[in-house]
């Protein structure tokens, strides 16, 4: 499973990067900046998952997966992170989402939500 991580914050990234990467055998690929990540395109491909901060400056969360969708990287689940609950405007461009911090079980129900039967752990 490739999951492609796009989070601001180094401990979070780091705690993700342990259960799903380490524990889990996940190919987990982080960007600090949706920038960083549209900047680094070229060669990758769409991964199975993305797991993206709702909330990054100066590009947000559903600003980068929009790009993402128009240069082609789409038909993947989207599970946005955020540190405080989605406004209502924010409602309306996502589909799914966690609030941080969140346990280990409420990103795994979140996760089997998301991949259903492709989830491999």
């Amino acid at each position: 499973m490739r999951v492609l991580l796009v989070e601001d914050d180094a401990d979070m990234v780091e705690m993700l990067r342990l259960i799903l990467g380490e524990l889990a055998g996940w190919d987990v690929e982080s960007y600090q900046s949706g920038e960083v990540l549209l900047d680094s395109l070229a060669g990758l491909r769409p991964p199975d998952l993305g797991l993206v901060d709702l909330n990054m400056d100066p590009v947000s969360g559903p600003d980068l997966v929009r790009q993402l969708t128009e240069r082609g990287w789409k038909d993947f689940p989207i599970l946005y992170l955020t540190g405080q609950p989605p406004t209502s405007a924010d409602l309306l461009l996502v589909e799914g989402w966690i609030q941080k911090p969140f346990t280990y079980d409420e990103l795994m129900e979140q996760l089997r939500e998301k991949l259903g039967d492709r989830l491999p752990i």
